[in-house]
């Protein structure tokens, strides 16, 4: 097989042309709608179907105008009526992305449409809710995506910011149990945000639009925190780091050190007034206090991977031992300065000196000694979730050797190229006949012919399933019974 699919006389027309859409269906299902509209121009296909689909793509695209003119209606349309066929509903988001308030309550009226799957209502229903101002309907309609299985960037994005968006504002720790659902949304997603984040790019988009820039900063820190180390998502929360004002996060040490003259007590008292400023004078000044502190809390927090959730407690072995170590260094490094030093407590500034030297070795050596004990145990975390990770992919490495042709229709990420290697071989097409990269690969069991590309973000490897050639398909023979 040495077709190009960019050559008809090589291949019949009906053949690339179902080919090709076979390939745009699966696209589609994964939401690669850009890679969707170029195969479908590539297809020629003029037919309703086909254009009712383009129309439907350009909706989601954010292109309302262009599914109005596919779908052949106008723009200013006076009337709007409850829609009675599929594209109806598509002309109706089209027009609530315009503006129109009067498409949403009809949407809602009419329900599922005959002829439309439930996972195309939702998608349709969440966009107009959008655009209407309903952000609880279209939070509940993404989610309600997501909760059957749909897992793609644009579902578990949407859905994600939507559950980030509405998290309590006065509570912090019940709005970091919010922010963390959101977190583990993504956290199974496909690909994987530690490899792809692209589902966290496109939530941390729309809450940034959305102006709320500190949602999109507490999501990414969360899912750092569920995830294993990968470079991709570091450098999506690196860039999403908020702005922070050095000098308030030194405030209580720069009210407690002078206090230190008054000995423990002063500094316990120092240390509370300087926590009082910092709520005055914020590290964070374009949030507010109680996302600042949701913030600090969430990078402050580990993820127990034994329990699969985040830990509610920072106290553990370790951090104690550590602590225990870190005091009796600094007691030893304290009395080694004091004996070094002449601290007389014949003058007030001597006793204030011999407090700051013991204070600063003991409390110095205890924090830093916690701090290392917690290190290690994020360490272990890390380790403990990379190695989990080997065994998942060995896993899948091993499932996709075998063919999944009957019951897949893409595939992504770490699986596109597990099954890539493990069971398909090229087809001996120079390329697909595409304005981007990819191969066409054969399955030698069923024939199938997959396109290997990549998704929209180029990160990720992405298998689109198409059909097999029209003269490898078996014609059934008739045998007189019911066949």
């Amino acid at each position: 097989m040495t077709e190009d699919l960019a050559a008809p006389p090589r291949l019949a027309e009906d053949d690339r042309r179902e080919l090709l859409l076979s390939w745009a269906v699966a696209a589609d299902a994964h939401d690669e709608l850009v890679l969707c509209d170029l195969l479908v121009d590539a297809s020629g296909g003029t037919a309703q179907p086909v254009t009712s689909w383009r129309a439907r793509t350009a909706v989601l695209r954010g292109e309302p105008v262009r599914a109005l003119e596919l779908l052949g209606r106008r723009v200013d349309e006076t009337e709007l009526a409850v829609p009675r066929e599929p594209d109806d509903v598509t002309a109706l988001v089209a027009q609530a992305t315009l503006g129109d308030r009067r498409a949403l309550p009809l949407l809602v009226r009419a329900g599922q449409v005959p002829g439309t799957t439930r996972a195309a209502h939702l998608y349709l229903l969440a966009l107009a809710a959008e655009y209407s101002g309903r952000a609880d309907l279209a939070t509940d309609a993404w989610c309600a995506l997501a909760d059957q299985g749909t897992d793609t960037p644009l579902v578990l994005g949407r859905a994600a910011a939507g559950m980030v968006a509405r998290r309590d504002r006065t509570d912090a720790d019940r709005a970091a149990d919010e922010v963390y659902a959101a977190a583990l949304l993504l956290r199974g997603g496909s690909p994987s945000p530690w490899r792809d984040p692209a589902a966290l790019e496109h939530a941390a988009t729309v809450l940034q639009d959305s102006g709320d820039p500190a949602g999109a900063t507490l999501l990414a820190c969360a899912v750092r925190q569920v995830c294993p180390p990968g470079a991709p998502l570091e450098e999506v929360v690196r860039r999403l780091r908020p702005r922070r004002n050095r000098w308030a996060s030194l405030a209580p040490w720069l009210v407690a050190l002078p206090m230190l003259a008054f000995g423990v007590l002063g500094l316990v008292a120092g240390w509370y007034l300087g926590g009082m400023l910092q709520r005055a004078w914020r590290r964070i000044p374009s949030w507010s206090f109680e996302d600042e502190r949701l913030w600090f809390g969430i990078r402050a927090q580990s993820y127990d991977v034994a329990r699969g959730r985040p830990r509610t407690s920072t106290l553990r072995p370790l951090d104690v031992l550590g602590a225990v170590l870190g005091a009796a260094v600094g007691t030893g490094l304290a009395a080694g300065v004091a004996g070094a030093v002449p601290l007389s407590t014949e003058t007030g500034a001597s006793t204030a000196l011999a407090v700051v030297v013991w204070t600063t070795g003991v409390l110095g050596g205890l924090a830093a000694g916690a701090l290392g004990g917690e290190a290690v145990h994020r360490a272990r975390d890390r380790r403990g979730l990379l190695a989990g990770l080997e065994v998942d992919l060995a896993v899948t490495r091993r499932v996709l050797a075998t063919c999944r042709c009957w019951s897949t229709q893409s595939l992504v990420g770490v699986a596109a190229a597990a099954y890539a290697e493990g069971h398909l071989r090229p087809a001996g097409y120079p390329d697909a006949g595409l304005d981007r990269p990819g191969t066409v690969l054969l399955c030698e069991l069923s024939g199938a012919r997959w396109l290997a590309t990549w998704t929209a973000s180029g990160r990720s490897a992405l298998l689109l399933r198409g059909v097999p050639r029209q003269d490898d398909v078996v014609e059934p023979v008739a045998t007189g019974l019911y066949l």
